[in-house]
């Protein structure tokens, strides 16, 4: 392979930041969940997708738009 290190190498923690750095608004919000598979993938789930069907469960990324986008508070940027 031509990559410097394989995805799988990866720590899971590793993936779930580099999804926040690439998932646009989604990976600052409020409502979003990081999911790590047991195989490794990662997904941003939207909260608000499991409540209302008018948002995604699973968004398209990056987010650029998002009228149910709120920002996390400091502490929980942290948390993640």
């Amino acid at each position: 392979a031509r990559y410097t290190r394989d995805v799988e190498e990866d720590s899971g923690r590793d993936q779930e930041e580099r999804l926040r750095r690439q998932a646009g608004l989604c990976g600052w919000c409020v409502h979003v969940r990081v999911l790590v598979s047991d195989k490794g993938s990662v997904f941003a789930q939207c909260g608000l997708g499991l409540i209302n069907p008018a948002f995604p469960k699973y968004p398209h990324l990056p987010v650029l738009r998002c009228v149910g986008w709120m920002e996390a508070p400091p502490t929980a940027h942290a948390a993640r």
